[in-house]
Order: C-alpha cells, then sequence, then structure tokens
C-alpha cells in the first residue's frame, strides 16, 4: 500500500474439494485423473506435478496417488 504500483497476486491454493480447475480436476482425484486432463507434459518437484503456461504454473499436490491440493502460481 501507499507504493504508487498495482497489487498482483503471486498464488492461488485450492484446498476444497467445491473448486475444481477448467478442466475439471478436483481434489480427492487421482493422478490419472490429472494427467488425462492436462497431458504428460508436466514437471515433478518432490510430491508436485507442475505444468506451465503463458507465465503460470498449475501445480498438482499428490499424496498417495490423490490430489490433496490445487496451486496456481506465478512463475518465476
Amino acid at each position: 500500500p501507499g507504493t504508487g504500483k498495482s497489487s498482483l497476486i503471486d498464488a492461488m491454493i485450492i484446498k476444497d474439494d467445491l473448486l475444481s480447475t477448467p478442466e475439471g480436476v478436483s481434489l480427492t482425484m487421482k493422478l490419472s485423473d490429472v494427467t488425462a486432463a492436462y497431458g504428460e507434459s508436466y514437471t515433478t518437484l518432490g510430491n508436485a506435478y507442475v505444468y506451465e503456461k503463458d507465465g503460470m504454473q498449475l501445480q498438482f499436490i499428490i499424496e498417495n496417488d490423490e490430489v490433496t491440493s490445487i496451486q496456481y502460481v506465478v512463475a518465476e
């Protein structure tokens, strides 16, 4: 505030199964559902499956073959 610069959201984290991605992936879905919707062009970082497009990262956190978190992050 007060810097004269506009605000920017750096990340959005989905931890509620009432929300889903535009492609229909939501929490508790399987990794196979993620790859069926988004393809095999991902990188992994720990238990995160990361898709990049237009300066954004879409990260699916997978635990026990299940989506436990979905994160939209500005790529650095």
